[in-house]
């Protein structure tokens, strides 16, 4: 049985790799440009950067999740590992914010009046639910793609930058598709 394999173009891969970044990157720029100048020891600057960084993890997320799933299919698995690692530690780093975020909640509880209360519990809910929304998706991107990492070893090796065709048999026996 003959393998169908496509050879998708190097500077086509370039490209979808440069698209991800872009999509991780200018959305950070975005945050930190929003966020200046830091005012670490003001409780109201910090509730109010946490709460907006939640605003601007999906499509970072997103970024990330297309350079993997990229790096899954074209078998590049030492991307495809920093990019896990890279998803573990960012979901450690939310949980931390949502940690900070949460004492920050209880100090400026008893420094607002009780009309604005409401808002800044409604607030400070709905980052929280942002951040844990993110904390799982990093968390099951990392986790998952450690394991098609270690899959992606596993596999018979092909020539570089050669993708079977969905359906193709591969050495081991097994299909890609199934």
């Amino acid at each position: 049985m003959r393998e169908r394999t496509f050879r998708p173009p190097v500077l086509g891969i370039a490209a979808a790799y440069f698209f991800c970044f872009m999509l991780v990157f200018w959305p950070i720029v975005d945050f930190f440009s929003n966020a200046l100048p830091f005012q670490l020891g003001r409780v109201e600057w910090r509730y109010a950067a946490v709460g907006l960084m939640g605003s601007y993890l999906i499509t970072p997320i997103m970024g990330v999740a297309f350079a993997m799933l990229l790096a899954s299919l074209l078998r590049h698995r030492v991307l495809l590992r920093f990019l896990s690692v890279l998803c573990l530690l960012g979901a450690a780093f939310l949980l931390l914010a949502m940690v900070s975020l949460g004492l920050d909640v209880i100090q400026l509880w008893r420094l607002s009046p009780p009309e604005g209360i409401p808002s800044l519990r409604t607030g400070g809910l709905i980052a929280e639910m942002k951040h844990l929304s993110g904390v799982v998706a990093v968390s099951l991107f990392g986790l998952g793609g450690w394991q098609a990492s270690r899959r992606v070893a596993e596999q018979a090796p092909t020539p570089k930058g050669v993708v079977p065709a969905p359906g193709a048999a591969l050495k081991s026996g097994t299909t890609l598709g199934r």
